[in-house]
């Protein structure tokens, strides 16, 4: 049942984001101001289905359903409870999800903290922004759907477990800092493209956004380094 409410989740944050980029470009097209509060609403509800849809999946991996395909192939009962959280991204529909659920943060923080300034360019900032959560949104519903079930003529009692090479304390952390860097860097992207959208030529807006790219540049970098001592540990590179 929980892994139909997360299918259900993904399938309305799809169509909550088609409707957010539709009034987002009224408000553009007629300047109506109730379009842009209800896009910005939208965009929320698209973010927070997204987050909802993480914790339902990380739920099946830690009480280990074995009726969802992602869960059967990550985990499995002897996998310990470290391992079964970093099963969310071991694979590849879990890693496109975990990727949606840290750029949904990312689109709420920008909503919060930017909602009563860059008038001009936060309508195409949230716009950017859920274009790239629609593409996500797309590919884990109609790709690599991350709570598929799983196809077997049989009760499956117990999953594949996880990779060995992968049951490590530092990919526990590797991966999650990658994708905060690699992610991270949509938001700067966002405001470029507004940027050129709207031909804002001020450094306001750069000056704005420095914070998220050094934070960015630094999850990322501290990513690499942790990835690179995994595979000297692991793989004796």
């Amino acid at each position: 049942m929980i892994s139909i409410f997360g299918s259900l989740s993904l399938s309305l944050g799809l169509g909550m984001a088609t409707i957010c980029v539709f009034l987002l470009s009224i408000f553009l097209k007629n300047n109506k101001y109730r379009f842009f509060i209800a896009g910005i609403r939208a965009a929320i509800v698209v973010s927070v289905l997204s987050i909802l849809a993480t914790f339902l999946l990380l739920n099946e991996l830690l009480v280990s359903n074995f009726d969802v395909n992602y869960v059967a192939h990550y985990t499995s009962l002897e996998t310990p409870l470290l391992f079964k959280i970093t099963a969310l991204w071991a694979g590849q529909s879990g890693s496109l999800l975990f990727w949606l659920f840290i750029l949904s943060i990312y689109c709420l923080i920008v909503v919060f903290q930017y909602r009563n300034s860059f008038t001009n360019l936060l309508p195409w900032v949230i716009i950017v922004v859920v274009i790239v959560q629609a593409f996500f949104l797309i590919l884990v519903n109609f790709v690599e759907n991350p709570f598929a079930p799983t196809i077997a003529d049989f009760q499956v009692t117990n999953g594949n477990g996880l990779n060995p090479l992968l049951q490590n304390l530092t990919m526990a952390i590797h991966p999650p800092m990658l994708y905060l860097g690699y992610v991270g860097f949509t938001i700067p992207f966002a405001f470029a493209i507004a940027a050129l959208i709207v031909k804002d030529t001020g450094s306001v807006w750069i000056r704005s956004i420095r914070r998220w790219t050094l934070i960015a540049w630094l999850f990322q970098s501290a990513g690499v380094i942790l990835g690179g001592w995994w595979a000297y540990q692991e793989l004796g590179w």
